[in-house]
């Protein structure tokens, strides 16, 4: 199944990892507004760099938000495999259980939904 998830990424994502790149295209976005959004050229010129656009390119939103889309997405797919091998090993960022008492809205939270730190 490993071979297969290589062979083919983002195809055979957990039901986990399919929610969570479901929010992808509008994180991407957000992030490409607000770099672009900013009056401070050094800042551009720097998340440019470390998205590894050209300075030039950081202008079109479109290509900025792609570049996003495309890490984010990589960063999920191998989160994914490595979630199911290591799950013991991570922390959890959040933890179901008495800290959701009193918070009424909270309670639909599963342990699926939590995600950990790997």
């Amino acid at each position: 199944m490993d071979d297969l998830k290589t062979k083919y990424p983002g195809l055979l994502l957990s039901y986990h990892a399919h929610k969570i790149h479901k929010h992808v295209p509008n994180l991407s976005r957000t992030l490409a507004g607000l770099i672009l959004s900013s009056d401070d050229p050094q800042f551009q010129n720097e998340c440019a760099s470390l998205l590894g656009l050209p300075l030039g390119d950081a202008d079109t939103e479109q290509q900025m938000e792609m570049c996003i889309s495309e890490k984010i997405s990589r960063i999920i797919e191998m989160n994914d495999g490595r979630r199911k091998t290591h799950k013991q090993n991570g922390p959890n960022l959040f933890e179901c259980g008495s800290q959701f008492e009193g918070h009424p809205g909270d309670k639909d939270v599963l342990a699926e939904d939590v995600m950990t730190i790997p």
